[in-house]
């Protein structure tokens, strides 16, 4: 990984850690988001590269964003498992 992307994963783990106290807190039992077992398909490693890849998992993960941001629900430990 460079360094470039390092630091835009720092960079996002620091927004995900500061979400807004408008959002409600969930513990990890009541989270949706459980990004502790992600994992990528290898035929979608292979047919998709690694980007693409992860790419396509995050869009069944948090669903399809064409025409805007992805709108978090609430906060907690679990989203920024993402990182």
């Amino acid at each position: 990984m460079d360094m470039e992307m390092k630091l835009k994963l720092c960079k996002l783990q620091a927004y995900l850690n500061q979400l807004l106290d408008s959002l409600p807190l969930k513990n990890e039992a009541e989270s949706d988001y459980g990004f502790d077992f992600f994992s990528l398909g290898d035929t979608d490693e292979e047919d998709l590269e690694l980007e693409g890849a992860v790419n396509h998992q995050l869009k069944i993960w948090l669903g399809q964003h064409n025409k805007g941001p992805v709108e978090l629900k609430y906060r907690g430990s679990r989203i920024a498992g993402v990182i």
